[in-house]
């Protein structure tokens, strides 16, 4: 590692070029950290979001309560930085300080990593101006960099390189203990960071130790310590780890097997595609860029693919030459390669594929793709240690030789600036919101309003919902630039999920506050106490049927250019209008009428109605399908429907696969003859408020003002998903008519209004 003894001139240089490149590309950032955020949408916003929580406004180190309100969440599903925020709960900083740290623990990690791949290159013999000159192109090309925008704790450049060091200098010093204790504390460290993180460093240091003491053995040189020291750098980060999820919050339920990991895992391409000028340029014209998944970029670089080829070509023909018999040794550096490979075998989900069935955590992570970055920082290192070994050997100092490994160590560089360039124009353009003195004079009115008065928590609209894998309401922007702020500054929990993995019945009960007041919610309202009060934000986006029923039920406190603020009592909020439903279906006598297809339909004060008015499908009979295939689920020839009214579709929609629930309804139509075709609505099933035990019970508000049009309503998922379905119970009905209809679910009678069902709902449902 780095030495305590005067930098050599060649370190002095890589530092200070380092430096001038941050500077160049992040300099707004570094000019003033503590007032920017790197990202203000998606992941990138709440990652900062749940990290500047923890430390400001969580009692306990492993409970996370800024979200998912009021079921909270382990810190550990909150990718917020866990270890950095217990450092920092004791000082006396608030969120928004802590921020500036984590910027510029980011932005200056890139150095620390430039310092580690120095580090690793003058361990594999690279004399001092080589080691700096490669370790300045490595520094420019790492992929890790497309994660300042969004990922925050999968960005620290100098955690692999480091790791690395570590796990060699505990195989090859004469103080293998020290070396050995240094890299468990960091691989226990990068668990407590990101879970991903932890796996990537705990799979290479796994595997290079497996094969070391595997030669070890074969060599009869293997020493009982050597085993010892391996089994602590393994051991002791995952016990901690495992230790950390024991002794935190429990929330059961939570998704198994996590979709969408075969296309986030890494390809092929995804090492030899450039992503960035100056050679995705001209090969823009032969390749379709959009068809790599950003989350699989790893491109491994012009000079590293050149290396890897010519090694690769040269060890076949020695291969081939080479005299049978005898055993091979591999030096570390080899060794290392090998291990990088199996990381990128995790990477390619050949892995998981291979081993899934014994190591089920491997299935657990998804983004897969991710770890071909151990890979790119094992191959680059051992192209430019090999180069090296080649054109500059032993002692002799060739001038070609020379420049050939500089054009190589210099082409790194080139590659790397347009990365940065781009990254560094996306980060760090918006103020730090979760410091009081950066915030918008008008969100600062409305965090002030918030806090006059003591609400329970913060209800956002439009309501969204990411984490839980089967559920989820797409995030918008705008609600996310109100609410977290405006949740941070007035210590307000948010009543919707923004974590990952969460509990699916926690999930289904967080939906349910959109639900209409026959659907009960006591799984939800069970945890406050009726004079509760809650405080509604509403970014003036668009929102659906069943957010503008809920927002038309609230008081409105304060508005303006940013958002308004609405207010509503627990008691309206979970008011449950079930007694009185049935009542009115009792005092109706709907049982003794004639049945409509199975069904009554009455108006609000239980008038009886044509059965004509209501259009009835699949209630005997059930429709299967499958989620990647298109369904047509209902067709109204041009003029069947009454221009001048409002409808509803309703069904239930029966996940036989979980992955099912990942399915969209799709509202189209167009002429007779196929033109004007137009997709007016698509809203997807695991955003739907009423979910129960594997089953939603969709429903959809439509005008049919093309009265010259045939409308169609189709079911359609991600064309890979092969989720099986059924639909049953649909209707279409004018909104000022109600369909009651008796129906069976699970073996169950259920009596069905508008496609609610008139009873309670078991708290604990099965997961789809």
């Amino acid at each position: 590692m780095l030495s305590l003894r005067r930098p050599s001139l060649p370190f002095q240089l890589l530092t200070a070029a380092t430096l001038l490149f941050l500077v160049w590309h992040y300099g707004h950032v570094l000019r003033d950290p503590f007032g920017v955020l790197l990202s203000d949408s998606g992941d990138g916003l709440k990652n900062y979001f749940t990290y500047a929580w923890h430390i400001a406004n969580d009692p306990q180190a492993l409970n996370y309560t800024g979200s998912s309100h009021p079921y909270g969440e382990h810190v550990f599903y909150t990718d917020g930085h866990p270890l950095l925020t217990w450092l920092l709960r004791p000082l006396p900083i608030g969120g928004g300080v802590a921020v500036g740290l984590l910027n510029l623990l980011l932005i200056l990690g890139m150095l620390v990593g430039a310092w580690c791949y120095h580090a690793l290159l003058r361990h594999f013999g690279l004399a001092a101006w080589a080691a700096a000159l490669g370790a300045f192109g490595l520094m420019a090309l790492q992929p890790q960099v497309f994660r300042l925008g969004g990922h925050l704790s999968l960005a620290h450049a100098w955690v692999l390189p480091l790791a690395w060091l570590l796990t060699l200098r505990s195989q090859q010093s004469d103080k293998a203990w020290r070396w050995t204790w240094a890299a468990t504390l960091l691989s226990t460290a990068t668990y407590l960071v990101h879970p991903y993180l932890g796996l990537m460093v705990g799979l290479f240091q796994g595997s290079f130790l497996l094969f070391t003491l595997l030669q070890q053995w074969r060599a009869s040189t293997l020493k009982k310590a050597a085993i010892l020291r391996a089994a602590v750098l393994l051991a002791l980060p995952l016990l901690v780890f495992a230790l950390g999820f024991l002794f935190g919050p429990g929330h059961a339920d939570r998704p198994g097997t996590p979709g969408g990991a075969d296309e986030l895992s890494t390809r092929v391409l995804s090492l030899l595609v450039p992503t960035h000028p100056p050679l995705s340029t001209p090969l823009a014209e032969f390749f379709r860029y959009e068809a790599l998944q950003w989350e699989t970029w790893c491109y491994l670089g012009l000079s590293t693919i050149l290396v890897l080829v010519a090694l690769g070509g040269g060890a076949v023909q020695g291969w081939v030459r080479r005299e049978p018999g005898g055993r091979r040794e591999f030096d570390a550096l080899q060794v290392s390669l090998v291990s990088g490979t199996v990381a990128l075998l995790f990477a390619m989900g050949i892995l998981a594929e291979w081993l899934g069935s014994a190591l089920p955590l491997l299935k657990q992570f998804r983004g897969s793709g991710r770890f071909a970055w151990v890979f790119w920082t094992v191959a680059a290192v051992f192209a430019l240690v090999m180069a090296y070994r080649h054109l500059l050997p032993g002692d002799r100092t060739r001038t070609r030789g020379l420049l050939v490994f500089a054009a190589l160590a210099g082409f790194l560089f080139v590659e790397g600036w347009a990365q940065h360039a781009r990254t560094g124009e996306s980060i760090g353009r918006t103020p730090n919101l979760f410091r009081w003195r950066h915030v918008p004079a008008q969100l600062q009115e409305l965090i002030d309003r918030a806090r006059s008065e003591d609400f329970a928590a913060l209800i956002p609209l439009p309501l969204m919902h990411v984490g839980s894998e089967h559920y989820q309401r797409d995030t918008r922007d705008g609600i996310m630039r109100l609410m977290m702020p405006l949740a941070y500054h007035a210590k307000l929990p948010i009543m919707a999920g923004i974590t990952s993995r969460a509990s699916l019945s926690e999930t289904r009960a967080l939906l349910s506050v959109l639900a209409p007041t026959d659907f009960d919610r006591n799984a939800l309202a069970r945890h406050y106490a009726a004079e509760a009060r809650f405080l509604i934000a509403h970014s003036d986006e668009a929102l659906d049927e069943n957010e503008q029923a809920l927002l038309a039920r609230g008081t409105l406190l304060h508005s303006n250019a940013r958002g308004k603020l609405y207010s509503i009592s627990a008691a309206e909020l979970f008011r449950q209008s079930t007694g009185e439903t049935l009542e009115r279906f009792r005092s109706a006598n709907m049982p003794e009428r004639a049945s409509c297809n199975g069904a009554w339909h009455s108006t609000s004060d239980g008038s009886p109605v044509d059965c004509a008015l209501v259009h009835h499908a699949y209630s005997a009979d059930t429709l299967h399908g499958i989620s990647g295939e298109w369904a047509t689920i209902a067709e109204f020839p041009a003029g069947t429907l009454d221009a001048t009214r409002t409808y509803e579709i309703g069904f239930v929609f029966r996940a036989v696969d979980g992955s099912a629930v990942n399915t969209n309804l799709i509202l189209d139509h167009f002429r007779p003859d196929g033109g004007e075709n137009e997709w007016e609505r698509l809203v997807g099933m695991r955003g739907m408020p009423m979910q129960w035990d594997g089953l939603t019970f969709a429903t959809l508000t439509f005008r049919p003002v093309h009265g010259h049009k045939v409308y169609k309503f189709m079911l359609n998922g991600p064309v890979k998903n092969r989720g099986r379905f059924t639909v049953q119970h649909l209707y279409v009905r004018p909104v000022d008519v109600d369909v009651w209809r008796p129906v069976e679910l699970d073996d169950r009678s259920v009596l069905l209004r508008n496609n609610v069902p008139l009873e309670p709902l078991p708290i604990s449902a099965a997961a789809p």
